[in-house]
């Protein structure tokens, strides 16, 4: 799924970026790195609630 909006989005001229699991968004939010908007999955691999 996520390749496929990944994708989508490259083909409208946005940059996207994926991440594996929740530790590496976080490293990416923690980061302060200006981006535009942010998709998430309900349950983020190697996350809690």
């Amino acid at each position: 799924m996520a390749d496929a909006a990944k994708e989508t989005l490259e083909e409208q001229g946005w940059t996207v970026e994926l991440r594996a699991d929740g530790t590496q968004a976080m490293r990416k939010l923690e980061s302060k790195a200006p981006f535009k908007f942010l998709i998430l999955d309900n349950e983020l691999p190697g996350q809690k609630a």
